[in-house]
């Protein structure tokens, strides 16, 4: 298994196990799109930042993902990743 399928497997799981936390609240739709929204905008003003204090994190399929399913601590740990 390549490293790439690995982190889509890895990410699969995840969210698996949020949709299951989240489906037995009464507020579903509003705590998964409060993640998925706070992700993906934490995602694009990191990258707007990057640009001018050099942090090169780029946006892909796998980073979009991240951030949707996982929201700002997966932002979070792309920054730590990419920084080590």
């Amino acid at each position: 298994m390549t490293p790439i399928s690995a982190l889509w497997l890895a990410l699969f799981l995840i969210g698996a196990l949020l949709f299951l936390f989240y489906s037995r609240l009464e507020r579903f739709f509003r705590c998964f799109l409060f993640t998925a929204f706070t992700g993906i905008g934490a995602l694009g003003i990191v990258w707007l930042a990057g640009r001018f204090i050099a942090i090169p994190l780029t946006i892909t399929p796998l980073s979009l993902a991240a951030s949707g399913i996982l929201g700002i601590p997966g932002v979070v740990t792309m920054l730590i990743f990419h920084l080590i």
